[in-house]
């Protein structure tokens, strides 16, 4: 394999984690927790992806007091656990994201080396 870019290219990539959301049904489910394996005090920028069950729509799940959902840390849940909520009658809330049997969508995270 090849990779192409700088070495600096290369160093700003290793500290943009991806992680997959998993199984999530949130028409159900208000909360999901996800360990994303990094210390929550090295978190500097975090995105959320949402898919839709069909694969054809994708969302931000966005910050305290959006119209879709939010995400936060809870020290009590652990200190690599994010937490990720819908709102309740929010854009999330129909059977447009009900399927639990597949990826939800992804956090992609700008973390401090």
């Amino acid at each position: 394999m090849r990779v192409f870019g700088t070495a600096a290219d290369m160093a700003r990539a290793s500290h943009m984690p991806v992680v997959n959301i998993g199984n999530w049904d949130m028409n159900a489910t208000d909360i999901v927790d996800v360990d994303v394996g990094v210390h929550y005090s090295k978190w500097r920028h975090i995105c959320i992806i949402i898919i839709d069950d069909l694969g054809t729509t994708i969302k931000r799940l966005g910050w305290k007091g959006s119209l879709s959902g939010w995400w936060h840390h809870d020290p009590l849940k652990g200190d690599t656990i994010l937490t990720l909520e819908r709102k309740v009658g929010g854009d999330f809330d129909t059977v447009d994201y009900d399927t639990a049997v597949f990826n939800r969508g992804y956090i992609r995270m700008a973390v401090v080396p």
